[in-house]
This record gives C-alpha cells, structure tokens and sequence, in this order.
C-alpha cells in the first residue's frame, strides 16, 4: 500500500503532514470532545477500560501517542495508572483543549502535553515504561515508522498498549470528506489483524495480543463497510 495515495485527478497528497494538522487545528479540535461525550462516549470509555488492561501494572512513566484532547491521559492521571504521563499530538489546538480538560480535573501536575511528530518523537530511548494509543495509527503516513519510535523510547520489558480498527482482508484506504472551505481531508487507513502483527513484529515488539472485543456500526456508513471491529493490542519491548 502506497502511503503517498493522492486524490484522483489531483495532486494533493492525501498524506501532506501539513494539511492533517491543519484539519485538527482548524475543524476537528472544534467538534471532537462534543462527539466523543455524546455520540461515542460509553463506548470509548469501554474501549478506554479494555485498553489499560492491557497494562497490567502501575508505571512510572507512561506515554500516550496522538492523545488528542486528553480523554485518556485524564482518565489515567485520575486513576492514577502512572507516576508522570506525557500526552503527545501533532494539533496544537486538540492540545489546548486537553490542557483545559487536565486543568480542570487537577491532574496538571503529574501531566505533560508535548506538540510533536509521532514519526519523529522529541525523547531519548527507553524513556517511558508504558505507551498508550487509541485510534491514531491509521492516520499516520508512516505507520512502520511510528511504531519503530515507540519501540525506541519505550525501556526493555516495556508494554504497549493500541486500540485501533480492523477492516477488510486486505489494507484499505478511507477518504472522509473536504473540511469545510479547506484542501485537507480526512484520512485514514484500515488493516486486517495480521497486517497489525507484522507491523509491530517488524518493530521489534514480542508478545503481541490482538483481539476483537466488540463490533460498532461506524457513523459515516457512505464511505465503507458498516461494520468495523475495535481491536485491541497488548505488546512488549523485550527486556
């Protein structure tokens, strides 16, 4: 699959990292926690709950990749799932509003926000004990790549923890729709469960668990398969 796909007869490349974080900043920071508690909210935070089992213990330093608007790193600063938590996204806009949200709950302190590439992460090896990810590898241009990086700044024996979708058998592309009055466009891909293996194999992680844990229909039911399953992905650094 060819992560530079373009849009049929133009020259857009749907994977222009400046057209994803101007489609965050200016469109979806908007409208995501409003979708998140109201349409989606029972069932992320189900997906929330499955995902940190994955876990199994408390950790010192956790990182949570494309945190978004904070929902996650909320949650574990509140339950206290690690001593320090480190929250990255590539919209600046998405992490204000995370700020808001981490603010509010008093969790601020053992909180940091970091506006970065999650195909080029700002953070020695072996930094963090824990990472977290919900959703966001299908928006990467790089998938590999990403997953390469969490490997190198996660320390030996560390675990990883993914949430993401699983489609059809073989890899496909998702194109949402124009952002209003802009060129960026929604993006995403989807893989079948053996293509998320051989990615995180390729990385270097061991003990990899996919599972399918429950089945949703998908809110834009135009654009594909109505039925997408949420799976969820244990994995280690090896020690």
């Amino acid at each position: 699959m060819k992560s530079g796909a373009t849009k049929s007869g133009s020259a857009e490349n749907f994977w222009d990292k400046a057209s994803i974080r101007e489609g965050y900043d200016t469109y979806m920071s908007r409208f995501f926690d409003l979708l998140t508690v109201y349409f989606f909210g029972p069932i992320i935070m189900k997906s929330h709950r499955i995902l940190l089992e994955s876990l199994r213990r408390r950790s010192p330093a956790i990182l949570d990749v494309g945190c978004g608007t904070g929902t996650l790193l909320d949650v574990m600063a509140r339950e206290d799932y690690g001593d320090y938590l480190v929250g990255v996204d590539f919209s600046r806009n998405m992490l204000r509003n995370a700020k808001g949200k981490i603010t509010e709950s008093g969790s601020a302190r053992r909180v940091d926000l970091v506006c970065a590439d999650a195909e080029c992460l700002p953070f020695r090896m072996s930094s963090f004990s824990a990472i977290t990810s919900t959703g966001v590898l299908r928006f990467f241009p790089s998938p590999e790549v990403a997953l390469r990086e969490d490997y190198r700044v996660l320390e030996p024996g560390g675990r990883l923890a993914m949430r993401e979708m699983a489609g059809p058998k073989t890899p496909s592309i998702i194109t949402h729709f124009p952002l209003p009055f802009k060129k960026s466009f929604v993006v995403w891909r989807l893989w079948p469960k053996l293509f998320l293996e051989n990615m995180l194999d390729d990385a270097g992680f061991t003990g990899i668990r996919i599972s399918g844990k429950e089945v949703i229909p998908h809110f834009v039911f135009a654009l594909g398969p109505p039925f997408r399953q949420y799976v969820f992905t244990g994995a280690e650094k090896p020690s």
